[in-house]
């Protein structure tokens, strides 16, 4: 049956936007079978355009959204994309006349807030009658590259080496092969939002910038807020079960998942050669695992479009809430509270105030993962309660569904899709987060129509933005102070540095460092909080240092 045969009674705006056409790809192989990263978003994009009934020679679409690649990330900022106009080149391969006749080509900016954001604001202009069809897809290759480094493979144009996702960049010998990567259309693609870094001086200085060692000193902070005369031992123990739960869900989507293996609590939690130490307290199975081949695309079209093209109505899902919001730009260390998301109670009210209810009824969640904290702390904010973990997910966690960039959400959207049309009485909520848990965007799905209502995110900033009170950052600490939390950052060899945040008897709040090993391993070993000590900001740039009052010995 069509969308005209079956609502054509129903008093429906036909300028309300509706997700029809989903699909995601996962690819796993050798490396000279595998697909680039444009040709695994065009994978998508077809499936997604075939699974709204659009057979390939039919594909057309006013407007093309795509999410930032993470590869890029892994070169200097002087190397030019390798991808310097992706939606363009996504067009080109889908033949779109309309988005090329009108050059819509757009793209968000990094971060894992990305994909929703792009949804909730094509939704927006879906309804004001600016388009009538809109493809959001995204993909990354990280697998590819990791195999294409380690046997010595260059990309065409790129003559530096790469850094690590930690920040340390390796040689490798060169074998004179060259990865297939690259495409130049011409043009750039119109960002959605400004890109803005998500890192500045005191997170490089401190050895912050990596995601890998912000959010476990992110998760300290919440230790100590809510859990913090719970033993060591047991927080642990909590953080891998939640883990393993999710990975169960994982588990159960091998066509998709990067891991599809159940693992225990006792095995993400156990430390050994193949699951160290990365950022304290989490172990290697408590990180996202960037290094996959995964792409996935969502079609949008106004009621209206989809009648047009005989869309049956069964594919169609509605959107009843939405919210996009950021916590910048305060920098993430000069956040009052790291334990908390002023964004995220932002998002709460606003969702829950367009559903009439709380999110804790919405039968079905897909919260983003990235680490043990991004779970957690959403949940707290949102006010969601579960018995297991794997309540939280439809596609597992990005520990081991794998976590494909900026572009994981996207994923979570096209599996709470699928199962919507399924069960079609039901709704399902998911969140996405950027950068230090410093960008959100969420919504509420629904195969229930619903009208669009008018965008709140100007109306959403504005009152984040009264929540913040910033603490400013001290540049140059000197003097005696207090370490209120802490993590330590972890090699291949074992601790490298602690990494912490407390306040200075001036009432300032100081970032400090320290690579002594008995200061590392007291702290390890007491998992203690608010620790005085004696802070000192080196000459020029180099980092401020941190020292216990007292020996550990006599601590």
């Amino acid at each position: 049956y069509s969308f005209c045969t079956l609502l054509g009674t129903r008093h429906m705006d036909g300028r309300t936007p509706v997700l029809v056409g989903v699909s995601r790809y996962t690819q796993k192989g050798e490396l000279d079978d595998a697909l680039t990263p444009l040709q695994l978003m065009h994978k998508a994009s077809v499936l997604a355009f075939a699974d709204a009934g659009i057979s390939e020679k039919d594909i057309d679409v006013d407007l093309i959204v795509t999410i930032p690649h993470l590869h890029q990330l892994l070169f200097p900022p002087t190397v030019p994309h390798l991808y310097s106009n992706p939606p363009r080149s996504l067009g080109n391969l889908l033949k779109t006349h309309t988005a090329t006749r009108n050059n819509a080509y757009y793209a968000t900016s990094t971060g894992g807030n990305g994909p929703q954001y792009a949804i909730n604001e094509m939704g927006d202009r879906i309804a004001k009658g600016e388009v009538n069809s809109v493809l959001v897809a995204g993909s990354e290759a990280m697998a590819t590259l990791a195999k294409a480094r380690a046997k010595g493979w260059g990309i065409e144009g790129v003559k530096v080496p790469m850094f690590s996702m930690t920040g340390e960049r390796k040689e490798v010998a060169q074998s004179g092969k060259k990865l297939p990567w690259g495409d130049h259309p011409g043009g750039e693609p119109k960002l959605l939002t400004p890109e803005k870094s998500m890192f500045g001086l005191p997170e490089i200085v401190h050895g912050l910038a990596p995601a890998a060692h912000m959010y476990p000193l992110i998760e300290q902070a919440f230790k100590r807020k809510y859990y913090k005369d719970v033993p060591g031992e047991q927080y642990q123990a909590e953080l891998s079960k939640l883990m393993s739960e999710m990975s169960a869900v994982a588990a159960k989507h091998p066509e998709h998942s990067w891991f599809p293996t159940y693992k225990t609590p006792e095995e993400i939690g156990t430390v050994t050669n193949k699951n160290r130490m990365i950022g304290f307290p989490y172990t290697k199975m408590m990180n996202s695992v960037i290094d996959v081949n995964q792409s996935a695309a969502v079609l949008m079209m106004s009621i209206d479009e989809a009648r047009r093209r005989g869309i049956p109505e069964e594919k169609c899902i509605f959107i009843h809430a939405r919210c996009a919001v950021s916590e910048t730009p305060i920098p993430t260390l000069e956040r009052s509270e790291l334990h908390t998301s002023n964004g995220m109670k932002v998002m709460k009210m606003r969702l829950e105030s367009a559903l009439g209810m709380s999110l804790n009824n919405v039968q079905h969640k897909e919260i983003y993962s990235c680490f043990p904290i991004a779970v957690k702390m959403a949940v707290k904010e949102l006010g969601i309660t579960y018995k297991d973990a794997g309540e939280l997910t439809q596609i597992g966690n990005m520990q081991f569904h794998g976590g494909p960039g900026n572009n994981f959400g996207l994923h979570g959207v096209v599996e709470m899709v699928n199962l919507l049309r399924k069960k079609r009485e039901d709704q399902g909520l998911v969140t996405m987060n950027g950068g230090y848990f410093s960008k959100h965007s969420g919504a509420v799905y629904s195969a229930q129509y619903r009208q669009w209502a008018a965008s709140t995110m100007a109306e959403d900033q504005q009152l984040c933005n009264s929540y913040a009170k910033p603490v400013k950052l001290d540049m140059k600490p000197n003097g005696r102070g207090m370490l209120e939390f802490w993590t330590v950052a972890f090699g291949r060899q074992g601790p490298q540095r602690a990494i912490g945040v407390g306040t200075l008897e001036s009432g300032k709040r100081f970032v400090a460092n320290s690579a002594d090993p008995n200061t590392m391993e007291y702290l390890l070993k007491n998992e203690c909080f608010d620790v005085p000590v004696q802070v000192t900001a080196q000459q020029g740039r180099g980092p401020i240092v941190f020292t216990l009052d007292n020996t550990p010995s006599r601590l």
